[in-house]
């Protein structure tokens, strides 16, 4: 697959360099529990916890925490952050009120590190993490989100610093090209696609896994489809990316989409391969166009690309939505 190639280098364009910006607010030199809120570009937790875990005895990254309580509730979640602190599977929680008091007795003398990526409320977090005391001297609890006022609990707040344009135009380029820069006669119309992106970091990375390998004359289609377009057509542009994909690849994304976002990889794959598809195969082929990925053994995709997936599918059988392959 052509993107294993630079995977490191395209997950970290534009994140390395603000690294420092986080972690000056972590004060990882002092005694106390702190709570930092990042607000902006996805991947500044992740990249955290690779850079300082080890200064924590343990660490835990708790992905997409707004989808997982709607899919799977508050106790779901307290048991998964007790399982990976303290490495037990077979916990048992038998309600969520069980959950806080465990958290608190279990991890009150631990030094931690936690991440809480994609909230949007401060009640998605009282069960989890209300009160400093519940968390060891030393503890760090980081909270990402697209949500500004929900940081305003925190003791130190982040916000991300937009993508600078040569920024924006690396990002893009390792996705369309897989390498740092444009090809000499692309990168024209590689500085007008960033422009014309808005520096959003998923379009450019969705775009540019489209164009990869594509010539002058699709190049140019696709731009005018772009032109003049907003920050909200963006998004809905994002669609061009289905193009490339043949029948049998978008029935599974749009599928994926409606359907299966956040279950196993395996299950979807055998649920999809009792219906006839080739679904192997096509997984791989949408998480080479960044319309999916893979995170801890479940198929996810972006909240933005599952949006405009279920927009798809409604505009192909208005009377009956989501009706398109079967399933």
């Amino acid at each position: 697959m052509h993107h294993t190639v630079s995977a490191i280098e395209k997950c970290l364009v534009g994140i390395e360099s603000r690294i420092g910006g986080v972690e000056s607010l972590l004060k990882l030199g002092s005694g106390g529990v702190c709570f930092v809120g990042i607000w902006g570009m996805g991947g500044m937790g992740k990249t955290t916890v690779d850079n300082i875990s080890n200064q924590f005895q343990r660490s835990c990254f708790l992905a997409n925490v707004r989808e997982e309580l709607k899919k799977h509730g508050m106790k779901h979640l307290q048991k998964t952050l007790l399982s990976r602190i303290l490495n037990e599977k077979s916990l048992s929680i038998a309600s969520f009120y069980e959950g806080v008091d465990m958290i608190k007795r279990k991890l009150c003398r631990r030094k931690v590190l936690i991440i809480f990526d994609d909230v949007d409320d401060y009640h998605q977090l009282e069960y989890l993490v209300e009160k400093h005391d519940w968390y060891g001297k030393g503890s760090r609890i980081i909270t990402t989100t697209r949500n500004a006022d929900f940081l305003r609990c925190h003791n130190e707040l982040y916000s991300v610093p937009e993508l600078a344009k040569h920024e924006a135009l690396e990002l893009f380029s390792w996705h369309a090209f897989q390498k740092r820069n444009p090809d000499k006669e692309f990168f024209k119309l590689s500085k007008l696609v960033v422009d014309y992106a808005k520096g959003l970091p998923l379009a450019l990375t969705v775009l540019g896994s489209f164009l990869y390998k594509r010539g002058i004359t699709e190049w140019r289609s696709a731009l005018d489809r772009l032109r003049d377009a907003g920050y909200e057509k963006i998004i809905e542009h994002l669609s061009l990316s289905l193009d490339g994909l043949n029948h049998e690849q978008k029935n599974i994304f749009l599928d994926i989409a409606c359907f299966f976002r956040g279950r196993k990889r395996d299950d979807v794959i055998t649920i999809l391969k009792s219906f006839g598809f080739r679904s192997e195969i096509a997984i791989d082929v949408l998480i080479q166009k960044s319309l999916l990925y893979i995170s801890e053994g479940m198929v996810e995709m972006h909240d933005l690309i599952e949006q405009m997936g279920q927009q798809v599918a409604r505009d192909v059988d208005q009377d009956k939505p989501w009706n398109h392959s079967g399933i």
